[in-house]
């Protein structure tokens, strides 16, 4: 029984980094930059610029990926504009479109998962 744990701890380690690389590049596809959704509409090019510039928005593309790994991992929280609740931003925006498809997404991978491992027989040993 402790075998088959840890086997399937072992697992679990890409099939999360799998889901972290697909959901980023899912909301990499957003059409619109994080400093024009943090700020709004209303914002000048020039403040969006430079809140895109703090996020690291122009950073390569590796770099974004290892930043929103180390942040996923260690689950910092989002991030809090002037006194204004740190997801409030969300609301008129087409992010909970994206975290709705991502939840689905890591669902469907969870239960086909599950499904393959009962093909293959894969089964725990059975307690007597």
């Amino acid at each position: 029984m402790l075998k088959y744990i840890i086997k399937r701890l072992l697992i679990m380690i890409p099939t999360m980094l799998a889901i972290i690389f697909i959901i980023f590049f899912i909301v990499q596809l957003m059409p619109s930059t994080p400093g024009r959704i943090i700020l709004g509409i209303k914002a000048s090019e020039e403040q969006v610029y430079e809140k895109n510039k703090e996020l690291g928005y122009y950073d390569p593309l590796p770099v974004k990926y290892y930043h929103y790994v180390k942040n996923a991992l260690i689950s910092e929280p989002p991030i809090s504009l002037e006194g204004r609740s740190s997801m409030s931003f969300c609301r008129n925006s087409r992010l909970p479109c994206a975290l709705l498809f991502s939840q689905s997404l890591q669902l469907l991978l969870s239960v086909s998962y599950l499904a393959s491992s009962r093909r293959k027989k894969d089964t725990p040993p059975q307690m007597s």
